[in-house]
């Protein structure tokens, strides 16, 4: 088994722990209202083109850059995807990730 590395972080300046995802910092937290249909549309989206990076996941799956972004924080803080790549900014499920995809029905 592959020994995970620790997620990367990055200090904005005002005490607050960031990640960075794909261009500008964003709070690692995330609080907002989450429609799940659009969780949904993400995990399909990144179940089938594989690994992605953000840009593109929005594109495919027609919304807001910035929204995307702020699915993603969540997404990771729930451990479903994670950030690979050299700069951190290539998206890709994990194990927990590609189990949910099976209980919701994308996978098969």
């Amino acid at each position: 088994m592959k020994s995970e590395e620790p997620r990367k972080y990055f200090e904005d300046g005002k005490g607050e722990h960031s990640v960075l995802v794909n261009g500008p910092i964003t709070e690692i937290t995330y609080h907002g209202k989450i429609d799940w249909d659009v969780a949904k549309r993400l995990l399909t989206v990144i179940y089938s083109e594989g690994p992605i990076r953000p840009t593109r996941l929005a594109m495919r799956a027609g919304m807001n850059y910035d929204a995307c972004k702020r699915y993603i924080i969540w997404m990771m803080e729930i451990d479903w995807v994670q950030a690979d790549g050299i700069h951190g900014n290539i998206i890709s499920l994990t194990e927990f990730g590609l189990h949910t995809c099976a209980c919701l029905h994308i996978a098969g």
